[in-house]
Parts: C-alpha cells; structure tokens; sequence
C-alpha cells in the first residue's frame, strides 16, 4: 500500500509511503475501498475524554516554544489497523514514516471507509523537561461503505521529553494513538486502530 498516513495530523503529519507489512485478506468490496482510501489518514490518536494530568503547569504555545518543545519530531509509526468485513475484523499490521507537529491542532480525521471525525487537543502540561499533550477522537458522520452513521471514540497522546544537557539536550516525542469507530445506533464497532510511533526527533 502506498499514498497513506495522511493524519496524525498537522503536528503528526503522515508521509506518503505508509505501507502494511501483512495482512489478510477480506471481502473484495471492502478491501478495494480501504485501499483506495489510501489507508484512512491513520491516525498513527484524545482529549476530552481524558482527565487532565495531575502534575505540571499548562503551557501555550508561546511557553512551549520558549521552552524548545515548538517544532517537528519525525520517525516511524508502527501498530494494528482492524475492520469489520461483515462477517469477521480483519486485522492489518501497518508501518510508516511520520512528522509530529508540535503544538497540535484540532483537525478532521479520515477512517477506513472514508468518513471524517474530529481530533481535538488539549493544552499542553508538563514540567520544563517533560510535556504531554493529550487530545481526543469525537463526532458522528455518515459511513459511505456501511450505509449509516459512526461515532467516534479514542485518545491521541502526544509525549515530549528532554534528554541530555546543554549542547547534548535533545527532545524526543512519542505517541499513543488509539480510535475506534462503531455504529451510532446499537453502537456495534467496525472500524479500530492501535498505533504508536516512538523517539521521533
């Protein structure tokens, strides 16, 4: 699969050569149409349904970038892209490169089947050497594959860390995306993902 990773979005920001590393195959329809999608903007994924952490102070974007947190952290994305093929999940193991974009901002997300929900952020909080941005997976839109509406659930976790000191202090970031999509009426799921993307820099 080429022509992926279109999201995790503006601060983590998809290349286009995301390919899956295996796989199995499901129903032609389906597997047709999730590749097209070039592999929803995977969402290498929270907010508001996260309580805020309980340490640190919260930093804007001016104290982050006086901070040196401001900027792009880049690296590999790995995890688990999973769909409801009408009678089985179809499990797809994915990997590509990735740019995390710091600070984040609110953006549509794609799913599998091509629909859009919303990622939203949280302000930053942390301490001088370590910040957490923490977003979420929200909203409710019309599923073109399945022929109703899907609701979206799932954090996004940004994680800054400062290592070394002095001339030798690097950042390295880590994130935690996970998402699901299910049905709005019965709230049966069909759509999910689990990935993670470690010392991008």
């Amino acid at each position: 699969m080429s022509n992926a990773m279109k999201h995790l979005l503006q601060h983590y920001t998809h290349s286009s050569d995301f390919t899956p590393e295996s796989g199995i195959s499901s129903s032609g329809r389906k597997q047709r149409f999730s590749r097209a999608f070039a592999w929803l903007s995977i969402a290498l994924a929270g907010l508001f349904f996260l309580p805020d952490s309980s340490y640190g102070r919260v930093y804007n974007n001016r104290e982050l970038k006086k901070a040196g947190f401001y900027g792009r952290y880049r690296g590999t994305a790995r995890g688990t892209v999973t769909e409801w093929n009408g009678t089985l999940y179809i499990p797809r193991s994915v990997s590509g490169t990735v740019t995390q974009k710091v600070p984040a901002r609110t953006r549509r997300i794609t799913g599998p089947d091509g629909n859009q929900f919303s990622l939203f952020f949280r302000q930053a909080r942390g301490s001088s050497r370590r910040v957490v941005i923490r977003g979420a997976y929200s909203g409710v839109s019309w599923n073109p594959f399945w022929g109703f509406n899907m609701v979206a659930r799932g954090t996004y976790v940004v994680t800054l860390v400062k290592r070394g000191r002095g001339r030798s202090e690097r950042i390295k970031a880590t994130v935690v995306d996970r998402f699901s999509e299910r049905a709005q009426v019965g709230g049966s799921l069909y759509n999910y993902w689990a990935l993670s993307a470690r010392n991008l820099q």
